[in-house]
């Protein structure tokens, strides 16, 4: 963790949404992110 810290990877993404089956969406945008939360956390 202290090496991702230091040298963490380029992307786009901003946001996050876990998908509630270990793994995660990651979004560029507040629109895309919304749109991920509701198929993935809004049930």
């Amino acid at each position: 963790s202290i090496r991702a810290a230091l040298h963490p990877t380029k992307t786009d993404a901003l946001y996050f949404v876990g998908k509630g089956d270990g793994t995660h969406y990651f979004s560029a945008n507040l629109n895309e992110h919304n749109n991920a939360v509701r198929k993935y956390q809004i049930k």
